[in-house]
This record gives C-alpha cells, structure tokens and sequence, in this order.
C-alpha cells in the first residue's frame, strides 16, 4: 500500500509540476529525438497503466509569465513580480503559491512552507499547494505534517 501509494505522490508531483509550470521537458538520459511530454491547459495526465488519469489545475493566463520565470530558475526576478502583483491582489492564492514555488525552487523549504501556509488561508485556495506544502515539509523532516499536506492535497485530487 506504501509504495502503491508513494507511486502515485510522485505521478502527481510530475504532472502539477508540467502543468503548474507549464513547460515541456524531455526525460533525463533521453536521445536528443525522443518526445517530450508537455502538460496545456487541463490534460489528462496518465498515469501507469492501470491507475486513474489526475487532471492538472492550471496556473492563471495572468500569472503564466511569472510561473515560467520560476520553471526557468529565474526566482529572483519572478518574486519582484510576484511582490507588487500581490501588493495588489494580496489574497491572490495563486500568485502567494508561486511565491513559495519560488522559494521551493531554490530548496529554501522554510520560506516556501510559510508561503504555502499563506496560500491555503485565502479566500479561494489553490489546491495544488498541498502538493508543494507537503514536499517542502518532507524536505525539512516534518514527515507527519508533510503526510498531512499530502492527504489533503489527495482529498481535493482524488484522481
């Protein structure tokens, strides 16, 4: 059950990273020819063959700029924008999880964790933060916290 269950966490992980971030990317070690997966808008991401298809919930139109600044290690510059975006929309859930994307991005686990937290007590939160929230906290050692990060985050996806 474990590992049936560690299996679709990372699943998961993989496709709310393509779509959070909504880059293409090509496997490592792959031939320079192989496909790339690509994550638009709401795909259906499969799973192994015999698991459910989890649909992605896409980062904004308004925020996808930011998001790739952040896919493309540019963190810096993608929290400039995401400051004096939230200083006018300061309970935007979207753009406070990309400002802990950011710091997840840079393995500053602590700073991202209190955006996450930030994140999940807005008015409409972005449900894919409890992913983050829940890898951020594994990386800090909080493995009962993070379990719980990642249980809610299932509840909310459960395919």
């Amino acid at each position: 059950m474990i590992s049936r269950y560690l299996q679709r966490l990372c699943v998961l992980g993989i496709a709310v990273s393509l779509g959070a971030c909504d880059q293409i990317t090509t496997p490592p070690g792959a031939p320079p020819d192989a496909p790339v997966a690509t994550a638009p808008d709401k795909q259906a991401v499969q799973t192994p063959p015999d698991g459910p298809k989890a649909v992605v919930e896409p980062i904004r139109d308004d925020l996808k700029p930011i998001s790739l600044l952040i896919a493309n290690d540019r963190t810096g510059p993608a929290r400039v924008q995401l400051h004096n975006y939230l200083q006018l929309h300061p309970n935007d859930s979207q753009a406070t999880f990309l400002f802990g994307l950011s710091y997840h991005r840079e393995k500053k686990y602590g700073e991202a964790v209190e955006h996450f937290n930030r994140a999940l007590v807005a008015k409409a939160p972005y449900r894919t933060t409890n992913h983050f929230r829940g890898w951020a906290l594994f990386y800090l050692g909080e493995l009962d916290e993070s379990r719980r990060a990642f249980l809610t985050f299932l509840e909310s996806q459960p395919d």
